[in-house]
């Protein structure tokens, strides 16, 4: 399961030379990157936020750490799409998604993917308020 969380879209322009650094410099990662999963960042277990990112096409795998947020900073194309399972998002920069990646996912698309990403969490304790919290630290983050 790949979702949008409705209502929960950071719309400013990120400012902050800090996380514009971060995005050049996962950018640069990601050009040296010729095998594999071409993914820079995160650790598991980890519950504050992390900056990572990828490049597309990425071919299905499983992380199987359970519910993780991601909300994308910068698509270098300009779109980008998440498969997982029996379902598929078109990422916008700046809205957050939820993603069950004890499933089969991958991504279609054709650059880089810059995103804020936390969890993971398991689908009991998903609700409002864990999606307002998360919402809320990634915002404190890009500020």
């Amino acid at each position: 399961m790949i979702k949008q969380i409705e209502g929960y879209v950071w719309d400013q322009e990120i400012t902050s030379p800090a996380i514009l650094n971060s995005i050049n410099s996962i950018k640069d990662r990601l050009t040296y990157l010729t095998d594999g999963l071409k993914i820079v960042g995160t650790s598991h277990p980890f519950y504050g936020v992390q900056i990572y990112g990828w490049r597309s096409p990425l071919p299905d795998h499983i992380d199987n750490t359970g519910h993780v947020f991601i909300m994308p900073i910068h698509i270098s194309t300009g779109s980008d799409r998440m498969i997982c399972a029996d379902s598929a998002c078109d990422l916008k920069i700046g809205h957050m998604y939820v993603l069950d990646d004890k499933k089969p996912h991958s991504t279609e698309g054709g650059g880089d993917v810059i995103a804020l990403f936390m969890g993971s969490y398991k689908a009991k304790v998903l609700n409002e308020e864990l999606y307002q919290h998360v919402f809320n630290e990634f915002v404190g983050y890009l500020k």
